[in-house]
């Protein structure tokens, strides 16, 4: 999204007297802000829903991760309380689902 800047908006902001940084507070970060955004949702989404790095390293029960924590309700008895997972689940997608709107 930087390199799609055009050189001349930059040259044409320091013509008219802006500073370096009023050319990257005032033409480039909102000219880039829509790709920042798409980025930072989708890396919160990612970290959000990571399973493999979080189960690996902890090991108490106070720091488990949402996904970790739904993962250990599935038990080594045949009965899985399918009630709790889905409630979980649900309560794990609406800050994801509040970052994309």
């Amino acid at each position: 999204a930087f390199l799609a800047i055009p050189k001349e908006l930059e040259e044409a902001a320091l013509m008219d007297g802006s500073s370096r940084m009023g050319i990257l507070f005032r033409i480039i970060l909102p000219n880039t802000l829509p790709s920042l955004a798409t980025v930072a949702s989708l890396k919160f989404m990612w970290v959000w829903g990571d399973f493999m790095w979080p189960s690996l390293i902890l090991n108490t029960e106070e720091m488990k991760t949402l996904p970790v924590g739904i993962a250990s309700f599935q038990t080594a008895s045949a009965l899985v309380p399918w009630d709790l997972v889905i409630s979980a689940s649900v309560v794990a997608v609406v800050p994801i689902i509040v970052i994309f709107f």
